[in-house]
């Protein structure tokens, strides 16, 4: 059996996703680490609606993956 999930926490994410403009696509991060030392891929960043071929962020840090996520989806549309 799944555990259920509190409502207040539904109401949280509600409340951000109201305040969003709706023009602005939501980013979702991921925390994967590679089993390599090497720490430059362990987040990975895509838009909530990803699709085969979208771009992929990638980055050392969360905020890196989205800067990275944000200027791979310039180069796509360019």
């Amino acid at each position: 059996m799944k555990p259920s999930t509190p409502h207040h926490l539904f109401a949280g994410v509600a409340k951000v996703m109201a305040d969003r403009p709706k023009h602005e696509r939501q980013i979702v991060t991921k925390y994967d680490p590679p089993a390599i030392p090497w720490r430059g891929a362990d987040w990975s960043a895509t838009y909530h609606d990803y699709d085969l071929g979208d771009p992929i962020g990638t980055g050392a840090t969360e905020a890196e993956a989205i800067s990275d996520l944000q200027m791979e989806q310039v180069l796509h549309e360019s």
